[in-house]
């Protein structure tokens, strides 16, 4: 393609924000409060209040724990951040001297594009733009617990739940796990407001976004994204979709086609690596020990949150 620039990247960043601004253009649907009993108060050894502000604290810390730390993971240095690094150097893609370039290559492009901005490579940005892409990620986590009907005094609590309760490292350095993450919860939020209120098929069309989004982001993404297919599949009849729902949703069968795409244009290019277990025969222990580390990776804790909302949408879903 054509060379990167400052001035590129400047042009291409503010159409997805005319994009996205034209997603957001209709105001959010009216959500039901719905306060939970007061019985659990007595359950808790501590006030609501009290567990609201552990939770931000908890949160404050791991934000300057992100944005103070170095860059000292070998992930980060010698594959995210060196794709970054070529791809400045060289003002184009060039995968020719890194690795496992079969990954997505959205978080690499996106952090070239700042050191292009800030006019040299500064590792430290990475960490930075991946602790605002955790803040995000907490918001997309309110903002489901909002299409759920959940009350505004219990979303700060239960988002800090599940942060102290499913908390990794990641979080606080520069993998692409929070832009996975924040991908994740961001179709999730929109699919649930979608369902909360029909007419706003712009939700619909935010969800196929972060949906592609999610699988420029990481492998994973695209199982996250078979997911969500088979279950909108599974209640097809229960949703009753509309002609004008189904031509929208079939963008995101297309979005699982970006990551065999983007392998094939990687292997035309000579810049194919295969998986190094595929290249050392196979054996029944081999599969065993694959299938572990896969649900490991998709089902784990950081991941029950996909669940939750997932079975939370088919309790929504109009009868």
């Amino acid at each position: 393609g054509g060379m990167l620039t400052a001035k590129s990247i400047l042009m291409i960043w503010g159409s997805l924000c005319i994009v996205l601004f034209y997603f957001y253009r209709q105001r959010l649907p009216k959500v039901r409060r719905t306060p939970l009993p007061s019985t659990p108060y007595p359950a808790f050894p501590i006030s609501l209040r009290i567990f609201n502000i552990t939770a931000i604290i908890f949160i404050v810390l791991c934000v300057l724990d992100g944005v103070s730390g170095g860059i000292n993971i070998w992930d980060e240095m010698g594959h995210w951040i060196l794709q970054s690094k070529m791809i400045f150097h060289h003002h184009y893609l060039n995968l020719s001297s890194t690795g496992q370039n079969y990954y997505p290559m959205l978080w690499p492009v996106n952090i070239a594009a700042q050191f292009f901005l800030a006019g040299g490579m500064h590792d430290e940005m990475a960490k930075w733009t991946s602790t605002l892409i955790f803040l995000c990620f907490l918001a997309q986590i309110r903002g489901g617990l909002a299409a759920l009907g959940v009350d505004f005094k219990w979303r700060t609590a239960l988002t800090g739940m599940y942060l102290i309760a499913f908390y990794n490292w990641t979080i606080i350095t520069a993998l692409p796990e929070n832009l996975l993450m924040a991908f994740v919860t961001g179709a999730l939020a929109a699919f649930l407001f979608w369902l909360k209120d029909r007419s706003q098929v712009n939700f619909l069309w935010l969800a196929i976004v972060m949906t592609a989004g999610m699988v420029c982001s990481k492998l994973e993404g695209s199982f996250v994204a078979g997911f969500i297919i088979i279950f909108l599949l599974s209640t097809y009849k229960q949703l009753a979709l509309s002609k004008q729902e189904r031509k929208i949703l079939g963008w995101l069968l297309i979005s699982l086609l970006i990551q065999p795409l983007w392998s094939w244009w990687v292997s035309a290019h000579g810049y194919y690596q295969a998986f190094h277990v595929t290249n050392l025969g196979f054996s029944w222990e081999k599969a065993a020990l694959i299938w572990k580390i896969f649900l490991i990776k998709v089902y784990g804790p950081r991941n029950a949150l996909l669940l939750i909302l997932g079975m939370s949408a088919l309790l929504l879903a109009p009868k």
